[in-house]
Order: C-alpha cells, then sequence, then structure tokens
C-alpha cells in the first residue's frame, strides 16, 4: 500500500551571506624608474582571513613620487565564509635614497703631475632624473673643496653632491 502525507513536508532554510574580509587597502614603495604595480607589496589583511591578493593590472607603471591608487582583488581560502573582494589599494611611492653604488667613478686618465687640471667623472647607474650632479675635489684631508679642478700635486679626495628632487634624496 501507499502512504500519502496529509500535510506537505516543510522545510527552512537560512541563508548566510559571506563577510567580506577586513584588508589594509594602503601600501608604499620607494620610488624606482619603470616600477610596476606587480612590484609593489600588497597590502595585509585582518590577519584572521587566509587567501591571496592579486593586482588587477600588474604591468601598469606606478608613478612618481606621490600618491597613487591601483585595484587589487582578495581570494579568501575560505570563500563559504568570505567574499572575494577587490579593492582600490592607495600606494605611496617615497623618494628613493641614494647610495654610492648608484654612481661610477672614474678618474682622469693621466694622473701625473704636469701642472694640467685633473678631471674626474661620476655617471648615475640605473637611476634615471637624478638632481644635476657637482664633482667636488679635496686636497690631503681637507674639509673644504678646492675651487675648480686640480692643477697642483697632492692626493685629493673626490665627493659628489647630488642636487635632491621629487623623486630621489642623496
Amino acid at each position: 500500500p501507499m502512504y500519502y502525507a496529509s500535510e506537505p513536508a516543510q522545510f527552512t532554510f537560512t541563508c548566510i551571506p559571506t563577510i567580506d574580509p577586513t584588508v589594509s587597502t594602503t601600501t608604499s614603495v620607494p620610488y624606482a624608474p619603470g616600477l610596476t604595480i606587480k612590484d609593489v607589496p600588497l597590502p595585509s589583511t585582518d590577519g584572521k582571513t587566509d587567501g591571496t591578493w592579486e593586482w588587477v593590472s600588474p604591468n601598469s607603471l606606478v608613478g612618481d613620487v606621490g600618491t597613487h591608487t591601483a585595484d587589487a582583488t582578495f581570494t579568501p581560502s575560505d570563500t563559504n565564509t568570505y567574499s572575494t573582494v577587490t579593492k582600490t589599494i592607495t600606494i605611496t611611492v617615497t623618494p628613493a635614497t641614494l647610495s654610492a653604488s648608484n654612481f661610477t667613478f672614474t678618474p682622469a686618465s693621466d694622473l701625473t703631475y704636469n701642472g694640467s687640471a685633473k678631471t674626474a667623472t661620476v655617471t648615475a647607474n640605473g637611476v634615471t632624473g637624478i638632481g644635476e650632479i657637482t664633482v667636488k675635489y679635496y686636497k690631503d684631508g681637507s674639509s673644504e673643496p678646492i675651487s675648480g679642478l686640480p692643477t697642483e700635486a697632492g692626493n685629493y679626495k673626490v665627493k659628489i653632491d647630488v642636487a635632491e628632487n621629487d623623486n630621489y634624496v642623496g
């Protein structure tokens, strides 16, 4: 025999919405010519939500010193609880600090004393858009630079001044 329920069965479903994870929307990076978004460290989550970040346009250039924005998508490991979110990230580009490794020193080709001026050259390596490079000569341990180029016999220390600009500090 077949039995039929006199009342239809009823079920109750509770839909629990996913939660947007708490994520930082700021990051910073020192200036570098040609720096792309993918070179910028991605921000972190609240530390409670595992997942991965990915830049939306990773090959876009970051830009000069200042504040810029780029979109990044966070995909949580637990998509049943947390939502995938795309956030606009504020990127603060700070001035890069120059060091001796950013320059190449070339001494004068003839260092034999003959009364002629001796010129050393200093050029930038892999950095563009820096300020003017001024070469200064200090004779025999003096703390003051000489005026002009060395023409007298002696030992000289060569130092440079690099004019700061928006993207670099010396």
